[in-house]
């Protein structure tokens, strides 16, 4: 394995644990994570499952007039992760590409970075929940 990040061929039991370890990665390497796209097997069952940077892809021109100028959130980065299913039933990481064509974040940044991407209620609830400890 490379420093914190994952090597082609690594295996996980669940996609819940992939998941997790490589928001993880994400939160320390100064990223943030979403699904590109998954797919299932005739039995409904995930066989493949791949994670980007969410600066991944570009942005679209749109003719509806904005109310607010925000910043480029798409950067065309190619970062990610791809989990296939093995026959044995374990997730075998075939791609992982770790190499991001934008500036990343530090920690506490990151920190403020998921709390404008949390809504309302959930917010609040974190918050509430942060207090009490």
């Amino acid at each position: 394995m490379n420093d914190i990040g994952i090597d082609t061929g690594e295996k996980f039991v669940l996609l819940d644990d992939v998941h997790e370890f490589y928001n993880e990665y994400a939160k320390k390497v100064g990223f943030s994570v979403r699904i590109n796209s998954s797919k299932k097997s005739h039995t409904g069952e995930i066989v493949r499952k791949e994670y980007i940077c969410s600066k991944e892809g570009a942005t679209t021109k749109e003719v509806v007039e904005k109310k607010r100028r925000r910043g480029k959130v798409r950067e065309g980065c190619k970062a990610k992760l791809a989990m296939v299913k093995s026959k044995s039933g374990t997730y075998v990481a075939s791609v992982f590409e770790e190499d991001h064509n934008h500036p990343l974040t530090t920690p506490r940044r990151f920190s403020i970075m998921i709390l404008h991407l949390m809504s309302g209620s959930r917010l609040k609830s974190n918050l509430e929940f942060n207090l009490k400890q």
